[in-house]
């Protein structure tokens, strides 16, 4: 079948001292105050045809049947052949040490660079968070989760990339780009799905900035 590939921009140069995604988005990096463990390599991973991963358990561990090491960060559409066209959903596992030296005047935070398009994410069989949108990075704080320095805490992922009409683009059975296209979408990409960026173990102190907002006016006009 006919398929719709996105194009690839090569990187955006930043000033020494920076971080950035392959497509140049600003991420966390080690200074005085924040420590930032990469969580990228193999993980294990299953394809859930059946979308039944939340009532097999998966959300406190995958099976040891039926898994397959995936890399991370990428799309499993471009990893596995079998999956070329699958859409999800599916699940992701690995473990997570706990940083050495915590203190109660830190907090921990996972960060994902893109999961494209929905994520739940799963801490020692916890929900600590979820999110919709492939194209933005996120953060879940797993800090009352976190189990004690020298004990394995285990992150699941339920990632799902099938098209909506709700979703940012809209898609899902309407509309597109050429006829005989997969999938029918009003949009000119193929919308790979999986864990597309980076994921990092942050830590940092409990109180900080969470954003900045600054209001202009003119006066006198």
């Amino acid at each position: 079948r006919p398929r719709v590939h996105r194009a690839r921009l090569p990187p955006r140069s930043l000033p020494r001292g920076h971080m950035a995604d392959t497509w140049g988005t600003l991420r966390p990096s080690d200074s005085a105050h924040r420590r930032c463990t990469q969580l990228d390599g193999l993980w294990a991973f299953i394809a859930d045809h059946k979308d039944d991963g939340h009532a097999s358990g998966f959300c406190s561990g995958l099976p040891e049947s039926g898994r397959t090491p995936i890399a991370v960060p990428a799309s499993w559409n471009e990893q596995l052949p079998e999956l070329d066209s699958f859409l999800g959903p599916a699940w992701y596992e690995r473990t997570v040490w706990a940083p050495l030296g915590l203190t109660p005047r830190q907090r921990v935070c996972l960060r994902f660079g893109s999961v494209n398009y929905s994520c739940e994410v799963y801490f020692n069989g916890e929900r600590a968070g979820a999110h919709e949108g492939g194209h933005l990075p996120f953060e879940v704080d797993v800090t009352c989760l976190l189990r004690s320095s020298g004990e394995p805490n285990l992150l699941v992922l339920r990632v799902d990339g099938r098209l909506e009409p709700t979703h940012v683009p809209p898609g899902g059975g309407w509309g597109a780009m050429a006829p005989g296209c997969f999938p029918r979408a009003s949009f000119d990409f193929y919308p790979f799905c999986g864990v597309q960026r980076s994921v990092q173990l942050c830590v940092r102190p409990a109180s900080g900035l969470e954003g900045l907002k600054i209001e202009t006016r003119l006066e006198g006009l």
